[in-house]
């Protein structure tokens, strides 16, 4: 039974092996795809923090001038 197993796994890698070289620049375009995503996103929530300080200071101003003056 082992050697049916250890015979079986060359033929496997050799499929392995075809079907990443016949899929290897797909492979690179989803990486280059999620690589570019991740940059956006983080550039995106640099975006939203710096956004979100500015409204915060103009809430803080807001709020400031509507106080009563007795």
């Amino acid at each position: 039974m082992s050697t049916t197993r250890a015979s079986a796994l060359p033929d496997d890698s050799k499929v392995d092996c075809k079907l990443f070289d016949e899929h290897h620049e797909d492979y690179k375009n989803t990486l280059g795809e999620a690589r570019n995503a991740l940059v956006i996103m983080i550039d995106y929530v640099v975006r939203l923090e710096a956004n979100r300080e500015v409204i915060a200071g103009k809430l803080v101003g807001f709020k400031g001038s509507n106080k009563r003056i007795p």
